[in-house]
């Protein structure tokens, strides 16, 4: 399904390829779910195309929706030591910030860029907590 959805969002059939994107990602979640997800990063892959998909469309809280999924997913692979992605992470955090500054959501956008900085530098993540800045995990998670 992932693969015909990315053929389809080069092609301006960006509905249909949004349809592909949501079978391959409920598929992706079953498996997650169950156990037997062989590549979780492909899952990940899924949430991050179909939201530029919805941001190709204009749907900026869809779109936003699925980068914050993709995000976490990345996240938590990182964290267990399944990936090592900071790079992408680090880019997904920012993109992150700067949708939810635009929409006037500053102290979620702030937690994203802290996040950036403590995968982008690790280093960071001392100072942040020298300079009394919060955790950006001791933020609300309610996005929407």
């Amino acid at each position: 399904c992932g693969i015909m959805a990315e053929a389809l969002k080069s092609v301006p059939r960006l509905d249909e390829s949004v349809s592909y994107y949501n079978d391959a990602i409920k598929i992706g979640e079953r498996l997650l779910y169950e156990g037997n997800i062989d590549d979780p990063y492909l899952l990940t892959l899924c949430y991050m195309y179909r939201g530029d998909v919805y941001d190709a469309l204009g749907d900026n809280e869809n779109a936003l929706r699925d980068h914050i999924d993709a995000c976490g997913s990345l996240e938590e692979m990182i964290n267990n030591g399944s990936s090592k992605n900071n790079h992408l992470l680090v880019e997904l955090c920012q993109d992150i910030a700067a949708r939810l500054m635009d929409l006037g959501r500053v102290e979620q956008s702030e937690k994203y860029l802290l996040k950036s900085m403590r995968y982008g530098l690790p280093e960071m993540e001392e100072a942040i907590g020298a300079l009394g800045m919060p955790d950006p995990d001791d933020y609300d998670d309610e996005f929407y």
